[in-house]
């Protein structure tokens, strides 16, 4: 099979198969790929966060599960299962709430719901 430079290399690491019940909701069973997620990921693609609870540093990968083309479904694979490689340009991120934009926000549900009144309102 040949390759089309114009293309990114397939990041594809499983399938899944839509699953229905009859009386009960759909479900997707998923086969992940361990060898094929191993070979394609990339340090990238993984994101660390630390838990502020009890301070484990989780290693985690998001993965896209996607309805196949209608010519690709067969019996068995109804869903494809590909590494997620979205990255956010933070330069479109937008700005966070300051703490003055709040403080007016809730000027303004205190003018909604008591206007007038003082400073002893619990909010």
């Amino acid at each position: 099979m040949s390759s089309n430079n114009n293309y990114p290399p397939s990041l594809s690491v499983g399938s899944a198969k839509l699953m229905q019940r009859e009386g009960k909701s759909d479900w997707l069973k998923i086969e992940l790929d361990l060898t094929e997620l191993e070979q394609k990921q990339t340090d990238d693609h993984i994101r660390t966060w630390t838990s502020k609870k009890d301070g484990v540093t989780h290693r985690v990968i998001t993965l896209i599960c996607a309805e196949m083309k209608p010519e690709n479904k067969t019996e068995y694979k109804t869903h494809s299962l590909k590494i997620d490689t979205f990255k956010p340009d933070p330069s479109k991120r937008k700005s966070s709430r300051t703490e003055s934009s709040r403080g007016d926000s809730v000027g303004r549900v205190k003018d909604m719901f008591a206007p007038g009144a003082d400073e002893q309102v619990p909010f």
